[in-house]
């Protein structure tokens, strides 16, 4: 999934992804039986993934350091609102008498897409995806914007500086990342551990208890 945002954009990839959502969200709100509502579920998951991976990114990159590690705490905290206020609505829907009680849930899962799509034009790409792809007049600009000066010297000084991160970058890690995962013993290792632990996390039942 990572490849998506890295290639086309922050920006793209969580346009891409409400795309995705919305086509898992109709699927499932419209299913005529249980396997047309687990494709649907399945197709959720995958635009979940993806503005998982692509709007964090885009907050930490856009953000000033002053707020970043706050506003990206509240993002993050987001997911446990989310459960709460999906528990309620299926708890109050439940007494309706006919397959608009689940068929109404899955359709409010829409609200959250429909706000993406409506800001998503209003906020600048990530200033170091544009320096990456040679960008750099449209990175000074974002950055000034971002950081409330518009000296677009100081804005110079800090794409300079994201540069020279993505200089310092390359120069450690020069091997492809997604190759890493697999190199040797133990990523290997670590790769399996991160993929069981992500499917035990998910069998344990506690998000059904909270």
């Amino acid at each position: 999934m990572q490849i998506i945002p890295d290639r086309y954009g922050r920006k793209k990839a969580i346009l891409i992804a409400t795309g995705i959502t919305t086509v898992g969200i109709i699927l499932q709100a419209s299913a005529q039986s249980i396997a047309m509502f687990v494709v649907g579920r399945m197709i959720i998951g995958a635009g979940a993934c993806l503005s998982n991976v692509s709007a964090p990114p885009l907050l930490g990159e856009l953000l000033p350091p002053r707020s970043r590690s706050s506003m990206l705490g509240l993002f993050f905290s987001c997911f446990y609102v989310g459960s709460l206020l999906s528990a309620v609505i299926n708890y109050g829907s439940q007494n309706i008498q006919s397959t608009w009680s689940w068929r109404l849930p899955s359709l409010l899962q829409l609200l959250p897409s429909v706000v993406a799509a409506i800001f998503l034009p209003f906020i600048p790409e990530s200033p170091r995806w544009l320096i990456v792809h040679g960008e750099e007049a449209h990175a000074q600009e974002v950055l000034a914007i971002m950081n409330g000066d518009e000296d677009l010297d100081k804005a110079a000084v800090a794409a300079q500086e994201i540069r020279l991160v993505i200089a310092n970058e390359e120069a450690a890690y020069p091997r492809n990342a997604w190759r890493e995962i697999l190199s040797g013993p133990a990523n290997r290792r670590r790769l399996l551990l991160l993929v069981v632990f992500g499917a035990m996390i998910n069998t344990l039942g506690n998000f059904i208890v909270s």
